[in-house]
Parts: C-alpha cells; sequence; structure tokens
C-alpha cells in the first residue's frame, strides 16, 4: 500500500466512523482549494481567479449580545472582483439542512451580513483584545489567524493592533458581506426558509461540491498547474466520499 492509498483509505474510514467530525475531514482535503472552489460556484471569470482568496479559517463571528462569545465561520474569503467578503460555512452531512444547529449558526451570520464589514472587524479585534488582556491555550491561535490575515493583505506585523485594526478596515471599506456554504449534500434552498421568515435563497448562496467533481475540465481552469497536481488525488478521495453522503 502507498502512502497515498493509506491516506485514502483511512480518510474515507474515519468518514465514516462514528465521533469523528466530517468537517475536520473535508476541511483538511479542501483548504488548498477553497478559493477557487468559491471563484467557480460564482463563474468568476478565469482571469480573475487570482482576485479571490482565502483571508482566515474558523473566523469569529458574534454569537448573540455577550461581549466576545461567537460562534465560526468555517472560512472568510475575499473576493477582490466583486469587492465582497464571503462568510464561508462548509456543510457536510446535514441532508436536512437547516437543522436546528444550522439555524443558530446561519443566525449569527445573518446578523453579521446585516451588521456589515466595519462590525466584523470591530469584534474580531475585540475578541484580541481580550486575548491580550486574559490569555488562554487559545490566544495564540488567534493571534496565529491575525498574522495570515495580515500577511494576505500584506501589512507589516510589528504594527500597533489599533494601526493593524485600522489599515485592515481601509483595506476592505466599501466591501458587502455575503453568506456562501460549500456543502456536500444538495441543499434545495427554495423550499427552505429561514426562521424571521426571509428565504434562505435570498441571504446565502451554495457551491455544491458534487458540480466541480463532476465538471473537472471547467474546474480545473481555477487552479494552477502545481494545484492541478494535488487536486487530482484529492478529487479522488472526495469522489469516494460522495457515495456515503445522504442524498
Amino acid at each position: 500500500m502507498n502512502f497515498f492509498e493509506m491516506v485514502k483509505k483511512w480518510t474515507v474510514n474515519d468518514y465514516r466512523t462514528q465521533g469523528i467530525k466530517s468537517e475536520v475531514i473535508i476541511d483538511m482535503l479542501i483548504s488548498e482549494f477553497v478559493a477557487e472552489i468559491i471563484a467557480f460556484g460564482l463563474e468568476v471569470d478565469v482571469k480573475d481567479k487570482s482576485k479571490i482568496k482565502l483571508l482566515a479559517k474558523e473566523f469569529p463571528i458574534k454569537l448573540g449580545e455577550k461581549y466576545v462569545k461567537n460562534t465560526k465561520a468555517s472560512y472568510l474569503i475575499g473576493d477582490d472582483v466583486n469587492r465582497k467578503i464571503y462568510l464561508t460555512e462548509l456543510n457536510t452531512n446535514a441532508w436536512n439542512f437547516p437543522g436546528r444547529d444550522n439555524r443558530e449558526q446561519l443566525a449569527s451570520l445573518v446578523s453579521a451580513e446585516d451588521e456589515g464589514v466595519d462590525k466584523l472587524w470591530d469584534f474580531f479585534f475585540k475578541v484580541l483584545d481580550r486575548h491580550i488582556k486574559r490569555p488562554t491555550e487559545e490566544s495564540r491561535k488567534y493571534f496565529y489567524t491575525l498574522h495570515k490575515l495580515i500577511d494576505g493583505i500584506g501589512l507589516l506585523p510589528s504594527m500597533k493592533m489599533s494601526e493593524l485594526e485600522k489599515e485592515i478596515k481601509r483595506a476592505f471599506a466599501g466591501y458587502q458581506l455575503s453568506i456562501i456554504y460549500i456543502s456536500m449534500p444538495t441543499i434545495d434552498i427554495d423550499e427552505k426558509s429561514y426562521t424571521d421568515g426571509r428565504k434562505l435563497f435570498k441571504v446565502m448562496g451554495v457551491v455544491h461540491l458534487k458540480e466541480l467533481l463532476d465538471n473537472p475540465d471547467a474546474f480545473n481552469a481555477y487552479l494552477t498547474d502545481d494545484k492541478q497536481n494535488s487536486w487530482e488525488p484529492t478529487r479522488e478521495i472526495l469522489n469516494e466520499l460522495m457515495n456515503y453522503v445522504k442524498k
């Protein structure tokens, strides 16, 4: 058994095993390609593919009214073509979407979308400030996220926190927030409604992984040569996992 066969065997095994979160497995497989997945799903012109970027993972989103209580968006994706930031959530096996847990998560995303991009950064820096004043084991991870974010937009980590906040807000001034789900199962959003009466399709978009798996040439157009080489074995594993997704 070679290395790829071993990885494929245990990835499929763990995806089917109780107590192992499928989101973690799929996230590991697609993180390298998540910006291109969004670009493909939005049908962004291929020449502009490099303008869709992964800004952060597990990005904190305010949950309720408590000071720093938060949920997480799986990915924060920047779109310099349409001047948008996508609060991107990964949905792996919730075929009855939106279930109770999904509704709470979606409510937080909708609230963040309504408040706008400046409030998104305000809350992020409030969370960081709390970790400066009351450090925990998680604190280093939040600052790692900050450093990845500022590196992606070309800021210097030596800048003061207040300067970083100001420059990040300046970099994304005028951007709009939108909600997008990357989904393993098919979500029929036309038949779903959100708890406040708004239709889901009005507040979110969906990129179905099966669509790009079934259209390899179209998706490959969004990938660099190096990423195409990495995508082929990834695609093989994802296709195998699709056999176990509830239809």
